[in-house]
């Protein structure tokens, strides 16, 4: 039978790398939300309004918008003029 020891250096370093690939993923998974909320084909699926998983003001893929709930001077700007628009396939205030 062989009996190996464990160096508590060598836990403390896989316990640290264990941290970071988890800590890697959650953004990946972060960065992967936000593309998903920002896509789109055309003017039409992008919009401005209350975002339905933060409750913030959002503008992004119409699936991601509550529109009932607005937010006037970030959608328009304060003079108005601001529009949403599909840009090389991502949702941009213009």
């Amino acid at each position: 039978m062989i009996i190996m020891k464990i160096n508590p250096k060598s836990i403390a370093v896989i316990f640290i790398i264990g941290i970071i690939v988890l800590y890697a993923l959650n953004m990946l998974e972060k960065e992967t939300l936000f593309l998903n909320q920002q896509y789109c084909e055309n003017d039409y699926d992008c919009a401005c309004g209350i975002n339905i998983e933060t409750g913030e003001c959002f503008y992004g893929n119409v699936k991601f918008v509550d529109m009932y709930g607005q937010c006037p001077d970030f959608c328009n700007g304060i003079d108005g003029k601001l529009t949403i628009k599909c840009v090389n396939n991502a949702c941009r205030q213009m």
